[in-house]
């Protein structure tokens, strides 16, 4: 896989996710694993700062 596939497959997973946290957010729903939506995108932007696809 080359550094361009890794960065967009990275991507279409953050959107996943926060899409995922909004929706549930808006919703009144709580988030599957009983966490805040500012701990999953904490969450979030750790695991792609230890790819070194996170935000620059």
């Amino acid at each position: 896989m080359s550094g361009n596939d890794h960065l967009s497959v990275m991507a279409r997973h953050a959107r996943s996710v926060l899409s995922d946290a909004l929706w549930r957010c808006t919703a009144g729903i709580a988030l599957p694993d009983g966490r805040t939506l500012a701990q999953w995108t904490d969450d979030l932007t750790a695991r792609l700062g230890e790819l070194g696809t996170g935000p620059r």
